[in-house]
């Protein structure tokens, strides 16, 4: 028989998500699984009201009964990045090479991806240990951050996001459904990255095959070795 405990709804994870601040409720860790309050095997069921988001350490505790129904509750009902007011997490790249898919092209050993005025709007390089080290401040329509990620760590206030979903290699910041603001995907030494978002007034689009700033379309660009891949004035 199929165990459709592993079938969450998506709606109904990203429910859990909202609700606990993109993070463990426990411990805020954004890498999360989805929890039965009331365990499924004693009513297999999907309702938001009886389950919560939690990460693979805190877990365990409410399936082995170390935390009790009523300490569940009271976690989800205070989880700790809503209580915070602030989400924090890592990006893990295993990628040594600076090679980034974006804005319909690849830019090569280039450190300053997109700058806008004196603002690195993403950035890359390497760090101490030889990986990459991606940095983006990632804006809403107004032109506001409303997320960081600097170095691998993520940063964001929870309600100033619609949805934040992160995995070990990749992660997206939505700001509606369909709305990616921001997202990153790392896979075999290549860096893909795909945003939307208004800085100064001027509408901001790439993914790793197209690109759009303001009017101006971008397609089959290939920067290497430059200091500066985009540069807005």
């Amino acid at each position: 028989m199929k165990d459709t405990r592993r079938d969450v709804p998506s709606a109904v994870k990203r429910q859990l998500r909202q609700e606990a601040g993109f993070g463990c409720c426990r411990c805020g860790h954004p890498f999360i699984e989805y929890h039965h309050i009331i365990p499924w095997a004693e009513d297999e069921h999907f309702r938001p009201i009886d389950m919560m988001a939690l990460c693979g350490q805190c877990h365990p505790l409410c399936t082995v009964g170390a935390l009790t129904e009523i300490d569940q509750r009271k976690l989800k009902s205070r989880p700790k990045n809503i209580v915070d007011n602030l989400m924090r997490g890592q990006l893990f790249v295993n990628s040594t090479q600076l090679t980034v898919n974006m804005c319909g092209g690849q830019m090569m050993e280039v450190p300053q991806l997109l700058v806008i005025g004196s603002e690195t709007v993403v950035g890359a390089r390497l760090g101490v240990d030889g990986r990459v080290l991606i940095s983006a401040n990632i804006h809403d329509a107004s032109g506001r951050t409303v997320a960081r990620l600097q170095d691998n760590e993520w940063s964001m206030v929870p309600g100033d996001v619609w949805d934040f979903e992160v995995h070990a290699l990749n992660a997206a910041v939505r700001q509606g459904p369909g709305n990616i603001a921001f997202a990153v995907n790392v896979r075999n030494d290549q860096i893909n990255l795909r945003g939307k978002w208004f800085i100064r007034g001027m509408r901001i689009e790439f993914t790793p095959t197209e690109g759009s700033i303001g009017t101006n379309r971008l397609v089959g660009i290939s920067i290497s070795g430059c200091r500066v891949g985009i540069l807005i004035n």
